[in-house]
């Protein structure tokens, strides 16, 4: 079953720290026993680094991600290998036209 978009928003609330600390828990909770809603997260969270590498997150996203995500080392260093990575694709595909 495909997640409603009410659903996705809610985890990407999640993901940039958006949620009350309270649902923040209770998420963490469920996402630490449900396999699926674990994947989901990492699928999302893969997609939001897609998305701000490629300049395509509303404002408000991107300076709720830059906040929250940046804070945390691992994650930023994650970011920055997306945005070389993109650079690197892009300057491939124009390479080739």
């Amino acid at each position: 079953m495909k997640p409603t978009l009410e659903h996705e928003r809610y985890l990407i609330r999640y993901l940039l720290g958006s949620l009350p600390e309270q649902e923040q828990e209770l998420l963490e909770q469920h996402y630490l026993v449900d396999e699926h809603l674990f994947d989901e997260l990492i699928i999302i969270e893969t997609e939001l680094a897609d998305r701000y590498v490629q300049g395509t997150l509303s404002a408000s996203d991107r300076a709720l991600l830059e906040e929250h995500w940046l804070s945390d080392p691992r994650r930023a260093q994650r970011l920055a290998f997306a945005e070389d990575l993109f650079r690197y694709v892009e300057r491939e595909m124009f390479r080739t036209i």
